[in-house]
């Protein structure tokens, strides 16, 4: 399966360039999935993100070599962290309080009732799917952050 994502990447005839779909990543990213966040932003940057991954299928790796690839390296990660990213814009899109580093300007208080849990996100054919474990107290109970 890897080996056929390498060839299929390789022997591409695309467009899209690696480097611009990660700079158009990058900024998305900075602009909807940073600490600040708010549903309507979610929903654009998953949308962007998900467009991304649809030109992502049409990148065109112009270093057709087989050692040394740099350029196919950079087109595989790049597919690594638009997958990421698709899933950092959907846990938080799900995660309807603020915690730690996640802050929801929609949502600004911690909700320990319906959000004290692991957050999971599984692809499936049909797109990805979110689903919870409970968290498991031991030494140290839960307290919001104060500074």
């Amino acid at each position: 399966m890897a080996q056929e994502r390498i060839a299929r990447l390789r022997d591409g005839k695309g467009k899209e360039r690696a480097n611009h779909l990660r700079q158009s990543m990058q900024s998305l990213m900075m602009e909807y999935g940073s600490v600040f966040r708010d549903q309507e932003g979610l929903k654009k940057g998953l949308e962007g993100i998900r467009t991304l991954e649809d030109r992502y299928q049409e990148i065109l790796v112009s270093d057709k070599g087989k050692i040394f690839n740099y350029e196919l390296v950079e087109t595989i990660e790049l597919g690594h962290m638009l997958d990421l990213s698709e899933v950092i814009l959907s846990s938080a899109l799900h995660r309807k309080e603020s915690r730690g580093a996640h802050f929801r300007m929609d949502f600004p208080e911690r909700d320990d009732q319906n959000f004290l849990r692991h957050t999971f996100v599984y692809k499936t054919a049909e797109g990805l799917e979110v689903k919870h474990k409970p968290v498991t107290i031991t030494r140290f109970q839960p307290q919001a952050r104060v500074y």
